[in-house]
């Protein structure tokens, strides 16, 4: 429901919780630790639940003034998508594009220096293509990657199949070997400014093109990151467990994980 992620305020301490500075976090229970954040090879609702924390989204929902709907809201873009070229008579079409926000930065709680380092990066334009090379790359195995690359009708992305496929011998990451052109999404320079551009499988309207394309699956991430931690270990813990969720995530919404331990303790900080 409304109220939890960006928008809720607690305003006096919980008298259960022994840790002074979390008297004022909102709490919840889970009957297990899934000991990953990684929504990109999620698929139940648990770890995808967790990674909304965290994750930002072209464009959010946030309640409107009466309290009886919710808005759209642009969070990474800067305004609604706007179609490329002309509308068909329905007023669709398959290509859409948004500005893209300027000043936007990641947050990461980790004390480990090379993951400290990203902490208050700015985020590069092209971080946004690395989520998709990511996805699609069919050699990461990600089960969100596979869902995506055999979408169909508007829901698909043009070329994602056609890449994925491409792919299946490919390096662990983001491989950068493989041609990504024939994929619909691009940055396009214009007038001074910087657009994620984006070619769906079918025509719609500009709402269900601000629809397909909300989800923190494509919340952006840096090549060097994803590098830096593998994709093994990215959103969750390494192999031997001497990193945790906290050192190998970057965060761009409400929340950015501050510890995970095993107690069982996921804690995000606002």
């Amino acid at each position: 429901g409304f109220g939890v992620l960006a928008e809720g305020d607690i305003t006096d301490d919980l008298v259960a919780e022994n840790v002074e500075a979390w008297k004022r976090y909102y709490h919840t229970y889970e009957t297990d630790d899934p000991a990953t954040i990684n929504g990109l090879n999620d698929q139940g609702s648990q770890v995808s639940d967790l990674y909304a924390y965290m994750g930002a989204n072209y464009y959010t929902n946030f309640m409107n003034d009466s309290k009886d709907g919710y808005d759209w809201v642009p969070e990474l873009a800067v305004a609604d998508p706007e179609p490329v070229g002309e509308l068909d008579a329905n007023g669709q079409t398959d290509t859409w594009r948004f500005e893209i926000r300027s000043g936007l930065k990641y947050n990461t709680n980790s004390t480990l220096a090379d993951r400290a380092a990203f902490n208050d990066r700015d985020v590069a334009y092209e971080d946004f293509l690395t989520p998709f090379k990511l996805l699609l790359n069919q050699a990461n195995g990600l089960y969100r990657g596979g869902e995506l690359a055999n979408k169909t009708g508007a829901a698909a992305i043009k070329g994602a199949k056609e890449y994925y496929a491409a792919t299946k011998n490919s390096a662990k990451g983001v491989d950068e070997t493989v041609d990504f052109s024939g994929v619909g999404v691009k940055l396009v320079e214009e007038g001074g400014k910087t657009y994620f551009q984006f070619t769906l499988g079918a025509p719609v309207t500009m709402f269900n093109a601000r629809y397909y394309m909300s989800t923190g699956l494509y919340m952006p991430v840096p090549k060097d990151f994803i590098d830096l931690v593998g994709v093994d270990s990215y959103l969750g813990y390494n192999e031997d467990k001497t990193t945790t969720p906290v050192d190998n995530s970057l965060s761009l919404g409400s929340y950015t994980l501050e510890r995970w331990d095993s107690n069982q303790q996921i804690v995000f900080k606002k």
